[in-house]
């Protein structure tokens, strides 16, 4: 997401987001967030920038022309941890599972993706179409952790990805929030916890609602 907040893109090196200059940049940059830090994934997209294969139709080419290894070695030679696993996600024809094209792409047609569950959806929603960013709501590990430790919710592994969504925007209404504001505030303050930061945590505004916890 693109966060407007100069102290804390100087912390993380920059939003990798805004090295993207179409959806298929960014579909690259999506199909390679799990598991990676912020810092490293900008890193790893700076490299793919540099060498021009940022772009998924670029590192599909290579499939398409029966060179499957160089993905491979593309992505390790770009330190990014995950070559082995991700490569071949590379190989799949988008505009196929997205027939209106990628830019004008569902939901649903990006969330049917391989590589690419609700998060990720919701993630590539919210930047394409910034007007409609609070109809989308990006579960990550931080918020996972505050629906754990902060809402108490002990069974979280057996709710559905729409059912933690509708939670955590109930959590927002009740705060006086937006689903994005309270979600990036939780990311935030995460990612300030693991680098150390604890003076650049923000408290959480409290819930106003007559039921808060």
């Amino acid at each position: 997401m693109n966060r407007k907040d100069q102290g804390f893109l100087n912390q993380v090196g920059g939003d990798w987001v805004s090295l993207c200059d179409n959806e298929w940049e960014l579909l690259t940059g999506i199909m390679l967030d799990t598991r990676t830090p912020l810092e490293r994934l900008r890193q790893v997209l700076l490299v793919l920038k540099k060498r021009n294969l940022l772009d998924y139709r670029k590192l599909r080419w290579f499939f398409q022309n029966g060179d499957n290894e160089s993905v491979t070695k593309i992505l390790k030679d770009a330190s990014y941890p995950w070559y082995n696993q991700k490569a071949q996600l590379f190989n799949q024809d988008i505009e196929v599972l997205c027939p209106n094209g990628l830019a004008k792409a569902t939901f649903e047609e990006i969330d049917s993706i391989n590589g690419i569950g609700p998060k990720l959806a919701s993630l590539f929603m919210r930047i394409m179409h910034p007007e409609h960013q609070d109809d989308y709501v990006v579960i990550d590990t931080h918020v996972h952790r505050y629906i754990r430790e902060v809402l108490g919710l002990a069974d979280e592994n057996k709710k559905t990805y729409a059912q933690l969504s509708e939670i955590l925007r109930e959590d927002a209404d009740a705060r006086g929030m937006t689903i994005t504001q309270l979600d990036e505030m939780i990311v935030d303050n995460g990612i300030n916890r693991r680098l150390g930061n604890l003076n650049a945590i923000k408290p959480i505004p409290p819930r106003k609602c007559h039921n808060a916890k």
